[in-house]
């Protein structure tokens, strides 16, 4: 038994070629066997494109050059060839995609969709793939699957197409999957029971998870290990546990800034990080948070923060000339001030 992560990356880079921007930038996270690895940050951070990125599933009209490491049990990842690539999509890496009406074809029934995910990483007869689609929709906890194979993706609701996507991302039996904001599109009683349904089934399955999302909610109730992304770079990566309770980045403090926390409600409103996530086509200051950060100062503007670990337990770090120790004092709601040092680092 190897004590090495089923996933490792390391030095990630994603140039999009075409619009001349790099969207991710050094990103480095590993995944441990059975493990849920959350990525979380605003729109726009490269948390889809970090992990997408991995397995060919950028679309090629973007034109992107993907550099770095990328090791799933040994096999590189970046710079893989398309068939090599093809015989671990599905089959060893699972999928589930944002937009499950997007993702499903319109024009072919559930069963014959999930089938077709069946047989291509098996051998089987038609029959047999209608028997394992009808089993994967069970897991998933669709009751009366047979009627659910005959239908189209349009006479579904949002919460029963998010579980056959689920169930075609289980069709290859993956030692890792992939959940894409699999609860966006859907009400918080559907996220509830989809959030429910992938713990229960990596539970049953060993199965391990990367879950991208910009909930924290979802991060808190899934998240074994969380990395924090900003304008294409991880800026803290720890215990899920750690991180929201003591976050030592600014960012990450100011994203549970934001929740609304009914518990402490009206005593402690949400307060929004002011101002916008950065332009990646033009120039960025050595820290990319700095212009929205309260706590920055000129020397954030000028030099690249190291990474530097954040705590008592191993592999917790962050990206930050001056953090949030202990938990630190809460940055303020005024506008940031990039050139005026607020409280002692």
């Amino acid at each position: 038994m190897t004590d090495e992560p089923l996933l490792r990356v390391e030095g990630l880079n994603v140039e999009i070629t075409e619009a001349r921007v790099r969207v991710v930038r050094g990103v480095g996270y590993t995944v441990d066997r059975g493990e849920t690895l959350t990525i979380v940050g605003e729109s726009g951070s490269g948390k889809s494109m970090s992990v997408l990125s991995l397995l060919g599933l950028l679309p090629a009209s973007l034109r992107p050059n993907v550099s770095g490491s990328a090791r799933f049990e040994g096999v590189e990842l970046v710079g893989a060839s398309e068939s090599v690539l093809r015989r671990l999509r599905g089959r060893r890496i699972g999928v589930v995609f944002q937009d499950a009406l997007a993702s499903l074809d319109p024009v072919m029934r559930i069963g014959d969709q999930i089938g077709e995910a069946v047989s291509a990483h098996r051998t089987v007869t038609r029959r047999a793939a209608q028997t394992r689609s009808t089993e994967l929709l069970e897991r998933v906890g669709i009751a009366g699957p047979e009627r659910v194979m005959r239908a189209y993706p349009h006479e579904l609701s949002g919460g029963m197409r998010q579980r056959v996507l689920i169930a075609m991302a289980l069709a290859g039996g993956p030692d890792l999957l992939i959940a894409d904001e699999p609860t966006t599109a859907l009400d918080a009683t559907i996220q509830l029971q989809v959030v429910g349904l992938l713990r229960q089934l990596q539970q049953d399955l060993g199965t391990s998870l990367v879950l991208i999302t910009h909930d924290l909610g979802l991060v808190a109730a899934m998240g074994d290990r969380t990395l924090v992304m900003y304008a294409g770079t991880g800026v803290e990566q720890g215990r899920t546990a750690d991180l929201l309770t003591e976050p030592r980045h600014p960012y990450t403090h100011g994203l549970l800034a934001s929740m609304l926390d009914p518990f402490r409600w009206p005593d402690r409103p949400p307060t929004p990080i002011v101002g916008a996530p950065p332009d990646l086509t033009g120039p960025l200051p050595a820290c990319p948070f700095a212009p929205r950060c309260p706590r920055a100062t000129s020397t954030c503007e000028q030099t690249p923060p190291p990474l530097v670990p954040a705590g008592r337990e191993v592999g917790w770090w962050h990206r930050c000339h001056f953090p949030m120790l202990d938990g630190g004092p809460e940055p303020t709601p005024a506008s940031p001030a990039p050139h005026h040092h607020q409280g002692a680092p």
